[in-house]
């Protein structure tokens, strides 16, 4: 397929960067609530990675992206307090997502109630979340260190992976099977074209895996396809609202893969198909 470019007028700065935020001891996984033991070992590396946005008139903000449950409204708070102090990022222009993965590690405040667990593994989440939290604000600074000129670029695609959930219980053949199968993408390219960053989403729940494993689950599996298919090219994925769907059937070795795959193609013809030009100004709200 032959791809087709849009150059924007208007005189973006862009600014990517990723940090490893694998816990280097063993720990609890987040998001379900029958665990009987930490994670059995690193099946994919999870990451933090973020993306900074200047305008022409010098308005900057950042979106960062975790392989993570979520962020509690402390560990929220912390990051940009430090980042409005390390950076002068106001608030207002700091966007935290998380992937709402189930298969990452706990960290503090975040479902405090879902387990009830030894105090040695507490002190375990307290040390990653004190070391999760210092590596979020470093990847903020270290995209904001990136920026340089970028042309950005917006499209559509499509992926069937997300079905809702109420339909897989007994009965569920009879309610509504609303699902956001949408794929927004933004590229991020250097003035000559080449691409540097893309940011994807899509609305479903990160639930797929469940073998005991630290992964990113298909979400994770997307990103690394993705960059695998475009070496050299940052990407992130941002969770969209798929409070009631999962990705349907799962739990079986291979789906989170499968899944990853499909997705990062949705996301690859966006890419190499048409998109138009992102322009200024940059608008932010909270």
């Amino acid at each position: 397929m032959k791809r087709r470019t849009h150059r924007s007028s208007t005189q973006w700065k862009a600014g990517v960067a990723r940090v490893d935020i694998t816990p280097s001891e063993p720990i609890w996984l987040h998001g379900w609530g029958n665990r009987t033991k930490p994670m059995q070992g690193v099946s994919q590396r999870i990451f933090a990675k973020a993306l900074a946005l200047r305008d022409a008139t010098g308005q900057t903000a950042v979106l960062v992206t975790t392989d993570l449950l979520g962020f509690s409204r402390t560990m929220t708070a912390t990051i940009a307090q430090r980042a409005r102090k390390k950076f002068g990022l106001d608030r207002s222009r700091l966007i935290l997502n998380a992937s709402h993965n189930h298969s990452g590690p706990v960290t503090n405040d975040v479902l405090p109630l879902y387990f009830d667990l030894p105090k040695r593994e507490y002190e375990t989440i307290d040390r990653y979340t004190a070391w999760l939290l210092d590596r979020v604000v470093e990847v903020i600074g270290s995209a904001l260190k990136d920026l340089a000129p970028a042309n950005l670029a917006f499209g559509q695609g499509l992926a069937g992976i997300a079905v809702n959930r109420r339909r897989a219980r007994a009965g569920g053949r009879s309610l509504p099977t609303v699902v956001d199968q949408d794929v927004p993408v933004l590229t991020v390219r250097a003035p000559k074209g080449e691409l540097r960053a893309v940011v994807f989403g899509y609305s479903c729940h990160t639930t797929c895996v469940n073998d005991g494993t630290l992964n990113g689950d298909y979400a994770g599996f997307a990103q690394h396809e993705l960059e695998a298919m475009h070496p050299g090219v940052t990407a992130l994925f941002v969770q969209g609202c798929g409070g009631d769907t999962n990705p349907l059937p799962r739990h079986r070795p291979g789906l989170g893969e499968a899944y990853g795959r499909i997705l990062a193609v949705a996301v690859d013809q966006v890419v190499q198909g048409q998109t138009r030009p992102v322009s200024g100004p940059l608008r932010v709200a909270f």
